[in-house]
């Protein structure tokens, strides 16, 4: 081989290495690009979008890629994601989100704070208490309450007065269960409408979701499930 063909190989190879580089280059360039994807954040009603990653289960995000309450459109690796709705006077919520696409997060409906909601139990408690016991003979008591959402779903579990025997001292205890009794512990749900409290499910001693479907599941479920004799 003469030198001029050398150093046509040469210029071979070299043209070679840096077409394939290029393409190598070129590869990794795509994969990281298209590893991206945008999106689109949509809050409303002073509502603060932030979307992140969070390692243990706190309404918390410990590496958040976007956090805004405006119309926001970004650029993030896709992945999975933690989405934490704000809101004042609302109770926070968090839920997974996958984010392989151009994606579009808008504000959820969220419930009112604890304190907000116990504020509406005090303000209704007589008309709602009143509305629960019309459902029953008498000799029945509330013993345990709750109010969802926001402020217009109510629940309660409902003891027979006989459910324990009078005959022993004020203060034994345990309490004893009265054999004689032949009530029956019940629950029932309230949901208010245009202003005022009606009997939305109940009295029962178990209530069925499939009978209500108008009620939310969780609550319930949470009625069905309280315990009773704490």
């Amino acid at each position: 081989m003469n030198y001029g063909s050398k150093v046509i190989s040469k210029k071979i190879i070299i043209v070679a290495i840096f077409c394939l580089a290029l393409i190598i280059g070129g590869g990794f360039w795509w994969q990281y690009y298209n590893s991206f994807t945008e999106v689109t954040i949509i809050p409303n009603n002073d509502t603060t979008i932030t979307v992140g990653t969070s390692t243990d289960n706190q309404l918390a995000i410990q590496k958040p890629n976007i956090k805004t309450n405006q119309l926001l459109t970004k650029k993030i690796k896709k992945g999975n994601y933690q989405v934490l709705y704000s809101q004042p006077g609302y109770q926070d919520k968090i839920v997974s989100v996958s984010i392989n696409k151009n994606t579009t997060i808008k504000s959820m409906d969220l419930d009112y704070t604890p304190e907000r909601l116990n504020q509406i139990l005090n303000q209704d408690k007589n008309i709602i208490q009143t509305t629960v016991l019309s459902t029953v003979t008498t000799g029945y008591s509330i013993i345990k309450e709750d109010i969802y959402k926001k402020g217009d779903w109510y629940s309660a579990v409902l003891m027979p007065n006989s459910w324990y025997r009078t005959d022993l001292p004020a203060d034994y205890h345990p309490k004893q269960p009265n054999p004689n009794n032949t009530l029956y512990i019940l629950r029932v749900v309230l949901h208010k409408d245009n202003g005022g409290w009606r009997v939305a499910a109940g009295p029962s001693i178990v209530l069925s979701i499939g009978d209500y479907p108008s009620i939310p599941q969780e609550i319930i479920r949470t009625v069905n499930n309280k315990d009773l004799f704490q």
